[in-house]
């Protein structure tokens, strides 16, 4: 089995959480439930569109909490670039999963996974064995062209404030303004 991945994730492992998270797995479950997230039996995937609330959940309920997981125990994911943390545990996909879910319009567009792959055998008609939140579907997903990380808005874009005070987006490269 494998999670779904979406903007920038973190991911830690179940059997950590039971034996070290105070009050285990399901105390875990609760503290994340304002977040989109899902799980199997091998890791839970909680995913964040903003990177600093993911940086202060990590610091506030993954490291600051009484508990005693360490690095080894999550991973840090960005849905474009992969697993950001260093670890030798969890493997990340991105590709067209959906392909062959043709009754989805977003079915060509790249989703990304992560799994244990230890625990699992990726195989190709991988849809089957995905866990994704309640009520999620490829077509309600967080596309790569519609995520834009921090590094991309300094490096891609730069920005005018108009007579309105509002900030407008324009593309380095070609001047053209979008829409962020």
């Amino acid at each position: 089995m494998a999670v779904l991945v979406e903007a920038y994730s973190v991911v830690v492992k179940t059997e950590s959480l039971q034996r070290v998270y105070p009050c285990g797995f399901s105390s875990f479950k609760k503290q994340v439930l304002k977040h989109p997230y899902c799980f199997d039996e091998a890791v839970i995937s909680i995913h964040f569109t903003d990177a600093d609330d993911l940086e202060f959940f990590v610091d506030d309920i993954i490291l600051r909490s009484n508990n005693q997981l360490t690095i080894d125990d999550f991973a840090l994911i960005d849905m474009i670039e992969g697993v950001m943390t260093n670890n030798n545990w969890l493997r990340f996909i991105r590709g067209k999963i959906f392909a062959h879910r043709s009754e989805f319009k977003n079915c060509m567009e790249n989703f990304a996974i992560a799994y244990i792959p230890e625990k699992y055998i990726i195989e190709t008609d991988i849809v089957h064995t995905i866990r994704f939140p309640l009520g999620w579907t490829p077509d309600k997903a967080i596309l790569g062209n519609d995520f834009i990380t921090k590094d991309r808005l300094e490096s891609d874009f730069y920005f005018i404030d108009d007579e309105n005070g509002q900030k407008l987006a324009f593309l380095k490269d070609t001047n053209e303004q979008v829409f962020i």
